[in-house]
């Protein structure tokens, strides 16, 4: 008996339990799944004795103190590691993955979402997460590569999204941060080009009609519901990537974010895109002029 007793300890004194945490955080997968699998009824019991009682100082922080591969987050707090500094964010209702940059200069502040619902996250993720190993950027930028995996898909026009609890989150965001710089990056399938680029949109449903870029890169403000939240000041863009070669235009997207991430004034990113895009940007802001009536800058 002593000496089952000697092999436990010696098991749980050696035994890489931070490994555990981690693959249960990136795989969402709960602690209690992964040891009903693999340990003794005993061990795991004594397993989750010691991650109930030893505290986020002792082993999470350390741990990520050396973790190379960006952030996770760990129940509630949004915890993450940026060019060797750790970024510590208590979040105690909602749990997501989000990169923080900060320049010198600390403002303004800019938010980037994507996977806002359905399966989107898939396509717009990879795209966000190459914008957070940026380099080049000013003021204060919040990166957040998926809000959702997956959900059932409600459209971000309905009030009804608000209501749900991928839209309670991108509100809570919002909410949290004070963006002057918004950017909503969403992905569309083949069947939904028309429907979204449609000139008698905003007759049809309510909301101009996106303008493609190229590639199928579609570009617009933000849902009304959403825009009223924003001050007229503040700088609100949606972005439809194409999801059958989200691959290829990647690049092209990317660019699109880097302009918007590297700047401080809005000034400067519509100047940007009007370089870039001269005949589409103007038909852009044409569209929205003509539906906020003058009343707002584009977007």
């Amino acid at each position: 008996m002593v000496r089952i007793t000697l092999l436990n300890l010696h098991f749980f004194y050696w035994f890489p339990w931070w490994f555990v945490q981690v693959y249960c955080l990136h795989n969402n997968l709960s602690r209690s799944n992964i040891l009903d699998t693999f340990l003794f009824q005993q061990w795991k019991i004594d397993f989750l004795f010691i991650f109930q009682y030893l505290s986020f100082d002792y082993i999470y922080q350390p741990m990520l103190k050396y973790w190379p591969f960006g952030t996770i987050s760990l129940r509630g707090e949004v915890v993450g590691t940026e060019r060797g500094n750790l970024i510590t964010e208590q979040d105690k209702e909602y749990c997501m993955k989000l990169y923080q940059l900060t320049s010198s200069e600390k403002k303004p502040t800019k938010l980037f979402v994507g996977g806002l619902h359905g399966k989107e996250g898939l396509y717009t993720a990879p795209i966000l997460e190459s914008l957070a190993k940026e380099s080049k950027y000013t003021g204060k930028a919040i990166i957040v590569p998926c809000i959702v995996k997956e959900s059932k898909y409600v459209d971000v026009l309905s009030e009804k999204y608000y209501q749900s609890k991928e839209g309670i989150k991108l509100l809570h965001l919002i909410q949290k941060y004070k963006p002057c710089f918004y950017f909503e990056l969403h992905a569309y399938g083949k069947q939904s080009y028309s429907k979204l680029t449609d000139s008698e949109r905003e007759q049809r449903i309510g909301v101009p009609p996106f303008v493609d870029l190229g590639n199928g890169i579609l570009l617009g403000s933000i849902a009304p519901i959403l825009r009223s939240r924003f001050s007229e000041s503040d700088f609100c863009v949606t972005i439809e990537v194409p999801n059958w070669k989200s691959e290829k235009i990647q690049a092209e997207v990317l660019e699109i974010l880097k302009l918007a991430l590297s700047k401080a004034k809005r000034e400067e990113v519509m100047h940007g895109l009007r370089m870039r895009y001269p005949v589409q940007i103007k038909k852009a802001e044409e569209l929205f002029r003509l539906y906020y009536r003058n009343q707002l800058r584009p977007f």
